[in-house]
């Protein structure tokens, strides 16, 4: 439990200090080149997604330039091409960039699709950190949910049942939300596995419907 509130206590630390850079930066675009030699580790690519997502919450205008080498060079290879590169330069045909364009669009279908569902994440988990540690019941002894209900009781001015209702309302919206943001996704995933047919996209929506 001691060692989760340092996590915690440490980036609230980090973005205290952030504070006068964020109020200078405020609104302005924030060029973020992601190389594609670090989208090889999943745990790192979903952290570079977490730190995008705050830097947008806090109001700058990230823009993602994503790259994605070494995954062009995996799918050339399986369509049983060599990759070329001249003084490091790869050299680009028409299959290959064919390719290229295919592989270049999954990724970034691929990281919009983390980052839409990481900013309810972001938000909810901020706020129910923030109000353990500004309520400090993180030190009363408690453990798991009872002490996040605890905190929005004492933290919020409203009845003990009140607060308790709040909290699982933003449960339910955690919850709810996570759930319409994947289903989107996956739905333009299969589009672009199948193209734009209404039949297919009619059965995978009552599968859904009928699975949840």
């Amino acid at each position: 439990m001691e060692k989760a509130m340092q996590k915690y206590l440490d980036k609230a630390e980090v973005l205290i200090e952030a504070l006068p850079y964020i109020q200078r930066f405020n609104r302005k675009v924030i060029v973020v080149k992601y190389g594609g030699s670090a989208m090889v580790d999943e745990e790192l690519k979903a952290r570079v997604i977490q730190d995008v997502t705050l830097l947008k919450l806090v109001g700058f205008k990230p823009i993602i330039v994503h790259g994605g080498g070494k995954e062009i060079s995996k799918w050339v290879a399986k369509a049983g091409m060599e990759p070329e590169f001249i003084n490091g330069l790869r050299k680009t045909d028409a299959p290959t960039m064919e390719i290229a364009e295919m592989v270049l669009n999954k990724i970034n279908k691929g990281l919009v699709s983390m980052m839409g569902t990481v900013i309810d994440t972001l938000i909810i988990c901020t706020m129910t950190g923030l109000s353990i540690i500004i309520t400090d019941t993180w030190n009363i002894g408690l453990d798991g949910v009872d002490v996040t209900t605890r905190a929005f009781q004492i933290g919020l001015p409203f009845p003990e049942r009140v607060s308790s209702f709040l909290l699982m309302l933003c449960l339910v919206f955690f919850a709810f939300t996570t759930i319409l943001g994947w289903n989107y996704y996956s739905e333009k995933c299969l589009e672009y596995l199948v193209g734009n047919r209404p039949g297919v996209l009619k059965c995978y929506r009552l599968r859904i419907f009928l699975t949840d």
